[in-house]
């Protein structure tokens, strides 16, 4: 069970992902419903820019950055991501 500060961090960078994917996700969209160049110019643009705002620790005005500490991360979360990704798919 987190404590008042630990809930109040998780609750602020929940927020910046919030805004952050709201902002790009017009952009995915966008991409989606275009062709040729410019879907490519528009998904390029979205990955770039929710790439950098991953390595700036997603900057939002009045919550600021994303600390280490409101940073949510389970060892067990992501073995099980690494295990789906690198295992063979079962023969059905």
């Amino acid at each position: 069970m987190q404590n008042g500060a630990a809930k109040e961090g998780t609750r602020r960078t929940a927020w910046r992902l919030l805004l952050w994917s709201t902002g790009t996700a017009a952009l995915w969209f966008a991409g989606g419903v275009t062709v040729g160049t410019a879907r490519a110019v528009l998904w390029t643009l979205a990955a770039t820019v929710d790439f950098a705002a991953f390595t700036l620790r997603y900057p939002t005005p009045r919550l600021g950055r994303v600390t280490a500490s409101e940073w949510p991360v389970a060892a067990e979360h992501l073995a099980d991501r690494h295990r789906q990704l690198l295992s063979s798919p079962s023969a059905s």
